[in-house]
């Protein structure tokens, strides 16, 4: 690639240099016009001659749209790694916030699983593992924004209001389940 730029670079010095050694030994009068006008079409030709090169070589149109679809599937790949590492990171930092939340008002977390809406990300159900005060540990079911049979043995307004304040969310129910 190198080499041709060399070739090209001098083919035009060469050209110019021999185009006004033309000019400067042209006769003066009418055939000196059609001299210097044959001459600069020459160094006109010299110049664009590179781009009808690249015009005329064989370009393998389908290995350019192969290289464009590897690109664009490598990016969509990219950002979908992306967007999963986004959400992972947002339900982490929701589990382990109410994990401290309610360890602050004096709730033992021993496990902790949410559900999540797949298109909004909000918390449907809280399913924790909760003891008070390192008694027995109970499971409970959380469900954040429907009416669910009420059976705790928990002080439920203070997991309602935690729930409410810090994540803002409408309706909370708590429920105590052996089983889920």
């Amino acid at each position: 690639m190198i080499e041709k730029i060399k070739e090209y670079t001098y083919l035009i010095v060469i050209s110019v240099f021999v185009t006004n050694m033309i000019q400067l030994i042209a006769p003066k009068g009418t055939t000196r016009k059609y001299i210097i006008f044959f001459a600069g079409m020459i160094v006109t030709i010299v110049l664009v001659e590179p781009i009808i090169n690249l015009l005329n070589e064989d370009v393998d149109i389908n290995e350019i749209l192969v290289l464009n679809q590897e690109k664009y599937i490598k990016q969509i790949q990219d950002e979908n790694l992306f967007k999963n590492q986004i959400e992972e990171s947002y339900k982490s930092n929701i589990e382990n916030g109410i994990i401290e939340h309610m360890k602050n008002i004096g709730y033992t977390i021993h496990s902790i699983r949410c559900e999540y809406n797949e298109t909004t990300l909000e918390p449907e159900y809280i399913y924790l593992e909760v003891s008070i005060d390192d008694t027995e540990i109970r499971p409970v079911k959380i469900e954040v924004s429907n009416t669910i049979k009420k059976e705790s043995f928990l002080d439920e307004w203070k997991i309602v209001n935690l729930l409410k304040q810090t994540y803002g969310f409408k309706e909370v129910e708590v429920s105590a389940w052996e089983n889920y």
